[in-house]
């Protein structure tokens, strides 16, 4: 077993031997379902774990756009247990903090809640968050029954300047 860090929560990873991986391209069509082997999962030991990763074209700096058609991807979805979104998600990879950084009760995240809970399934992706005066590049991990974890991104890109804005 191995251990992972998650904002100073060690959580155990188990390993599994058979996971169902679904793509869910940019067209919003569901992939080839692959079987791998001996994937890791947190927190939940299972026979089967239906992962759907959805890898969009994003609009840039276009939130609401965003949102509306990762949900349409989503929708198409049967059946899923986790569902894993891409870094900064809902605004494209954008160095723009100020404009887009959002609280911890703002609308992504109730966004995401709401994902979750009609899904059944566990939602995970990066979104700008503000604290105080500071900004993070933060990977949310959302359950159905409302639990949220986060993660700070902790090895910047500096090559993209990530570094001077979060």
């Amino acid at each position: 077993m191995r251990k992972s860090d998650l904002e100073g929560n060690l959580l155990e990873v188990r390993i599994l031997y058979r996971v169902n991986v679904t793509f869910v391209e940019a067209a919003g069509k569901l992939g080839e379902n692959l079987i791998l082997q001996k994937m890791s999962s947190i927190k939940y030991t299972m026979n089967n774990l239906q992962i759907s990763i959805i890898q969009p074209n994003l609009v840039w700096e276009g939130k609401n756009a965003n949102l509306n058609h990762i949900a349409s991807l989503i929708s198409g979805i049967e059946e899923t247990g986790l569902i894993i979104l891409p870094e900064m998600f809902a605004t494209g990879f954008t160095m723009n903090a100020e404009r887009f950084a959002e609280a911890m009760d703002g609308p992504t995240l109730s966004w995401m809640k709401e994902k979750a809970v009609e899904k059944g399934a566990a939602i995970t992706g990066s979104i700008i968050a503000k604290e105080g005066t500071g900004f993070f590049n933060r990977l949310l991990w959302v359950t159905p029954g409302g639990e949220v974890q986060w993660y700070d991104k902790r090895h910047l890109f500096t090559m993209g300047e990530e570094n001077l804005h979060y």
